[in-house]
């Protein structure tokens, strides 16, 4: 743009020098056409029309030497100008250069074939054209088609019934006649709320596929998942404030066979959720726990 910018002020110097020139040449002609009309003899003419001759050729000699000096100005200016302009634009030039330099040194060449992905900040949200990012922050990843995983959030009602290493099933929304398995890799440790609109709390989890199909899938494609809970056993689960303990662990108040009478019953724990204790051992189905009113 520069050079073209230079090249169309060159022209436009030019065209003006040119315009000088040609007055030149204009008034050279007026003045030889004046010389050669006071060549006639002075009898053929009136004292008043040689005296107005004589009058009009020198000042035809001097717009003629005005024109001349003009040009040489003209030339001059046309030279400043235009070197001046040189250097303003390689000037630019070197701006140019030094601006492809640093270009040249931001680019990065991949390691390997793959797809480019946008990497999303801690909020959900994928950088965007002219947006500042700060050092450290990944904004792009080439995704490795041969190992694909799926990223879910898993409502907090469910979170007793997912574990690492469970089989999922997937479908893609669009594939969904195509079933895929896969297990769960790692599940997050924190709950979160699931976005500013949905405010219900939520925790990640992160699947591998099992079979996946690098023809058809692609980095961001949305699935719907099953994960596949076992089911449970039946257990003996009591309210944990029904469960005391003493020195020889711990036991719980109960009834049995129909009986009036309550009985210290020892009992080995399991695992605890919203509440309830797992009763491993110690009770039998039938048997009546007292939940009292006060712990102490």
């Amino acid at each position: 743009t520069s050079r073209k910018e230079l090249e169309k002020d060159r022209l436009t110097l030019q065209d003006a020098y040119d315009k000088r020139v040609l007055a030149v040449a204009e008034a050279r002609a007026d003045l030889a056409r004046l010389e050669r009309e006071l060549d006639v003899p002075e009898n053929l003419r009136t004292g008043i029309e040689v005296e107005k001759l004589k009058i009009d050729t020198r000042l035809a000699a001097r717009r003629l030497e005005l024109a001349e000096q003009a040009v040489v100005l003209q030339k001059k200016s046309q030279q400043l100008r235009l070197a001046a302009a040189e250097r303003k634009v390689k000037e630019l030039e070197q701006i140019v250069e030094r601006i492809r330099g640093g270009l040249e040194k931001l680019r990065v060449t991949a390691e390997r074939a793959g797809y480019v992905v946008l990497v999303p900040d801690w909020r959900g949200d994928k950088p965007k054209v002219g947006e500042t990012v700060w050092r450290g922050r990944p904004i792009l990843e080439l995704a490795d088609l041969s190992h694909m995983q799926v990223a879910a959030e898993v409502a907090e009602a469910d979170a007793g019934y997912v574990e690492e290493g469970q089989q999922v099933e997937i479908r893609l929304d669009a594939a969904p006649d195509r079933l895929f398995k896969g297990r769960i890799r790692r599940l997050g440790r924190l709950f979160r709320t699931k976005s500013k609109d949905v405010p219900s709390k939520v925790f990640d989890a992160v699947i591998d596929i099992d079979n996946p199909d690098t023809e058809l899938m692609r980095p961001g494609m949305a699935a719907s998942l099953e994960i596949l809970v076992p089911t449970p056993e039946p257990v003996i689960q009591v309210p944990e404030q029904a469960v005391r303990r003493s020195d020889d662990g711990a036991w719980v108040e109960v009834r049995r066979g129909g009986s009036r009478r309550s009985e210290q019953a020892p009992v080995t724990l399991g695992s605890r959720w919203q509440g309830k204790v797992v009763v491993d051992a110690g009770l039998e189905p039938g048997d009546l726990v007292r939940v009292p009113d006060d712990q102490g």
